[in-house]
């Protein structure tokens, strides 16, 4: 395998083409035009080295692997918030150069925290390539209402689905005891201890702790504190702790791809940011089992109640520990590689992360 790196001065020396040339098995040289060009996008935020957990030049390799060489041909290219225009406009040279190319969109950032995400699908359907290029992932529209818990939960109630009574700590808002307690109550939370504080948008179980579980209105404001000042550009949200099982369910176009049940063998039972950094050991703290069939059918309803267009979804829910099941989270553009959920999941039904993205490639939208 020969891979050539090109960089592109415009997009700060960051956005890299790896062309990936390989000689198929049949001994019989494919033209170009016979194979199908997919290019990675991944985040990244100028100034700032590559997250080394999750995307990097080694990723394009990872899913370069996962493909077969002989129909596909893969190039990587790291999108910044500022270079989104630069990137849409190399697509469209791309595919008048290549003249088949299909794009996995992995730009999940919350973009409040300088990393794009929501924006790439906003300006690609205003762009000439909309409707040209298959793109993976949902539309601008189902980005917008999942992403953000209180749209999501909104629009589950909507739906007739259960849904989390929930109150939102504003980015600018100031941390006063009598203000936060009157939220807490105006939202039916005052009598819902212990309370469970999350980013409003976050991935990777970002800033999740034993501390995300508060159990007094001083533990709630001294962590609070905390989480504004590491995430100060970030909306805070509070909702019930649940403290039974966890489920998530990947669901590929409208139908369920594969579930699992997840048990973390720590304090509250919860997913920690240190299982993605790899800080914790994973293969200790974490045990997967079947998931029960009803819970498939919530992953479904609660992407149906969420307006627009879904490609492949990761939806999370929890159980309260009395039965009832409630949708914590729609990840609608969930990575490949480890240590992902996704992959865990794969690997628990013995399903190939190779056919799963052979799916998303050959599914993809215009």
């Amino acid at each position: 395998m020969i891979i050539c790196k090109i960089k592109n001065l415009l997009t700060f020396v960051l956005a890299l083409t790896f062309i990936i040339c390989a000689v198929p098995v049949s001994g019989k040289e494919l033209s170009q035009k016979q194979k199908m060009h997919v290019v990675v996008a991944m985040p990244f935020r100028p100034n700032l080295p590559l997250d080394p957990h999750w995307y990097t030049e080694d990723y394009v390799d990872y899913i370069a692997g996962l493909l077969p060489q002989d129909r596909y041909e893969i190039s990587g290219y790291f999108v910044s918030l500022d270079t989104i225009p630069q990137f849409l406009d190399d697509m469209q040279r791309l595919q008048i150069q290549k003249g088949n190319i299909s794009v996995l969109n992995f730009c999940d950032g919350g973009e409040w925290d300088g990393y794009p995400g929501l924006t790439v699908c906003r300006m690609w359907e205003r762009h000439a390539i909309n409707g040209i290029i298959p793109k993976s992932g949902a539309d601008y529209t189902f980005i917008l209402n999942s992403d953000d818990k209180v749209k999501m939960q909104d629009f589950l109630t909507k739906a007739k689905l259960k849904s989390l009574p929930q109150t939102l700590i504003s980015q600018n808002q100031k941390l006063d005891k009598a203000a936060v307690m009157g939220q807490l109550t105006k939202a039916n939370l005052d009598q819902a201890w212990p309370l469970f504080c999350k980013l409003n948008v976050g991935a990777g179980a970002l800033s999740i702790n034993d501390d995300s579980v508060c159990h007094t209105i001083d533990e709630l404001l001294t962590h609070l504190t905390k989480l504004k000042a590491a995430y100060p550009n970030s909306d805070i949200i509070l909702q019930p702790y649940l403290p039974g099982p966890e489920y998530t369910v990947l669901v590929l176009g409208d139908r369920v791809y594969t579930a699992i049940r997840r048990d973390f063998h720590n304090r509250y039972n919860i997913m920690y940011e240190d299982y993605m950094t790899g800080v914790r050991p994973v293969d200790e703290e974490i045990t997967y089992l079947p998931a029960p069939e009803h819970v498939h059918k919530i992953a479904l309803d609660a992407i149906q109640a969420i307006p627009g267009k879904q490609h492949y979804t990761r939806v999370d829910m929890r159980d309260d520990g009395k039965g009832n099941v409630y949708v914590i989270d729609i990840n609608d553009r969930p990575g490949f590689g480890t240590p992902s959920t996704l992959k865990c999941m794969l690997d628990f039904n013995n399903i190939g992360e190779a056919q799963l993205l052979r799916d998303i490639v050959d599914s993809c939208v215009r």
